[in-house]
Parts: C-alpha cells; sequence; structure tokens
C-alpha cells in the first residue's frame, strides 16, 4: 500500500516504528512519516499503558538545568508562567522525548512564526536569555495519562 504525503500528495510516504523500553515508563512506541519529495516529517511518541495523572514541575535557574531530561505524551499540557506560555493537548498533539532545551526551543519554533510585535520581541529575548541560563523558569506538565516526566532529582511529582 503506498502511503501518500498530507502536504504535496507525493506516492511513497515513509513510515517507520520503534519501540523501546525507557526507565520510569516502560514500553514506548515512536513513529515517524517522512515525504522523500517535499521533506514533510510528523514524528510521535506513545507510551504504551497509562498510570495515574500527574503533576511535574521543574525550576530551571542555569545551563546545567537545560539539558534535564522531559518526556511528554500528547494528552500533556506544559506551561511555563513566566515566559506567558501555556501548550494545550489537541487532535494533533505530539508526544516527545527532548529535554528542557528542547521544549524552549519547539516554543520559540512557534513564536518565530507568529506575526511581529513588541510582544514576539520579548518573548524571543526571555526565550534567548532562557537558553543561556540567564532567565530561570518554571517547566510544568500536567498530564491525565501519567506518561509523561521530568527526569531530574529536583522535578517535583505530585497527583493530580
Amino acid at each position: 500500500m503506498q502511503l501518500l504525503c498530507p502536504v504535496c500528495d507525493a506516492a511513497g510516504l515513509e513510515l517507520t516504528t520503534n519501540s523501546h523500553e525507557i526507565a520510569y515508563f516502560g514500553e514506548i512506541m515512536e513513529t515517524m512519516t517522512k515525504c522523500q519529495k517535499c521533506g514533510y516529517r510528523h514524528v510521535d511518541v506513545m507510551v504504551l499503558g497509562e498510570k495515574e495523572p500527574s503533576r511535574y514541575t521543574f525550576k530551571a535557574e542555569g545551563t546545567e538545568d537545560l539539558n534535564v531530561r522531559v518526556v511528554r505524551s500528547g494528552k500533556s499540557t506544559v506551561e511555563i508562567k513566566e515566559l506567558g506560555v501555556k501548550i494545550t493537548p489537541g487532535p494533533a498533539n505530539e508526544g516527545y522525548i527532548s529535554n528542557v532545551e528542547g521544549v524552549l526551543t519547539r516554543i520559540e519554533d512557534i513564536v518565530f512564526m507568529q506575526k511581529d510585535s513588541e510582544r514576539k520581541r520579548a518573548l524571543l529575548e526571555k526565550i534567548k536569555k532562557a537558553k543561556e541560563g540567564k532567565f530561570a523558569f518554571n517547566l510544568k506538565i500536567t498530564d491525565p495519562s501519567g506518561n509523561s516526566a521530568i527526569l531530574s532529582d529536583r522535578a517535583k511529582k505530585e497527583g493530580i
């Protein structure tokens, strides 16, 4: 069966899946689709099972904190109040495994696409300082499926 690219309609969209065992979570499945013609790419990470709903909070205070691992399921909400950012789950929401810096980069990519304004420039400046370890912030991930986490001894976990 030939898969069609949702962007350019070319046949031959590649689909790959891998399953991995991850500490604290159990088995996960990564899926990736990629179009060889236009470069469209979609990645998703699904935890194969559910746990008790949870909320993780982590205070990032310096450059070393940018390397802390973050696992986000597609059902979770990510919030950084100091940036005025709240990302809620939607129908096309992706799960991912990254680090704190990667979360900031994802937010930065979305902000770049917005119409130019004073608010946009101020937010990009805050993100830049955060990525340089010069702007402390609290990363909060709330997940009703319990499949998200911030992997640090300093991260606080609570039920919701």
